[in-house]
């Protein structure tokens, strides 16, 4: 069973990673404006609990600079540099949850997060006690 409470306090303390990917990974995809920062505050004030992904959706924004228009206590912006750092982080939560969306579907997954190893192109990772297994195109993300 999993200690759901630990999840909550990890929710507390404002952490989130997501990771944004683009083809073009050029910095003022990443950066929001002044009115695209504004938009997403304007979101956030109709609807506090919305996600990136649904405040993109209504302001025709990238998810990318939604994220980067919130507020300042609400994000961590972390170069792709670290990309093994933050997924070495991941691996000592006890439990992590994760949420996929897509147009149709929301999945939320708990568990602990598997090591990885990068090989053929892709950051690979599974392990038969985690619930999350996968490839990442690390070279296509451009931003955490």
């Amino acid at each position: 069973m999993i200690n759901r409470s630990r999840l909550a306090v990890a929710a507390i303390n404002g952490i989130v990673l997501s990771a944004f990917v683009t083809a073009n990974a050029e910095s003022n995809q990443l950066c929001a404006s002044s009115e695209q920062r504004q938009m997403v505050q304007s979101a956030l004030a109709e609807s506090s609990k919305a996600s990136p992904v649904q405040i993109a959706k209504t302001t025709g924004l990238s998810e990318a600079a939604v994220v980067n228009g919130l507020p300042a206590d609400l994000q961590t912006p972390v170069a792709m540099a670290e990309f093994d750092n933050v997924w070495k982080a991941l691996t000592k939560w006890e439990d992590a949850l994760v949420i996929a969306l897509s147009s149709d579907s929301v999945f939320e997954m708990f568990g602990p997060v598997p090591e990885g190893n990068a090989e053929r192109g892709y950051f690979n990772f599974d392990a038969p006690d985690s619930p999350y297994g996968g490839h990442l195109n690390v070279d296509r993300l451009a931003a955490i």
